[in-house]
């Protein structure tokens, strides 16, 4: 959907208008926008699922850049 945002048209998820419109009617002292909000806000927490991974790569690039930092070739940080 598309929403005008600081006086430019942009396009925005469903949620994310409906979220926009309630933290503006928060901002203005609505209570029912907060508590609406709060609810969506614990809803989406328990049933989201949460899939953040670190993956560290071994590669070419990385060698070069650990051997930048690590002139003297040691595998171990200095102290």
């Amino acid at each position: 959907m598309e929403i005008k945002l600081n006086g430019e048209m942009k396009k925005v998820s469903t949620l994310e208008a409906i979220m926009m419109q309630l933290l503006h009617k928060e901002s203005a002292g609505n209570h029912r926008a907060t508590r609406v909000r709060l609810k969506y806000q614990e809803f989406s927490i328990q049933h989201s699922k949460r899939t953040t991974t670190v993956e560290f790569l071994d590669n070419d690039y990385t060698r070069a850049v650990a051997a930048a930092a690590n002139p003297s070739g040691d595998d171990h940080e200095q102290e």
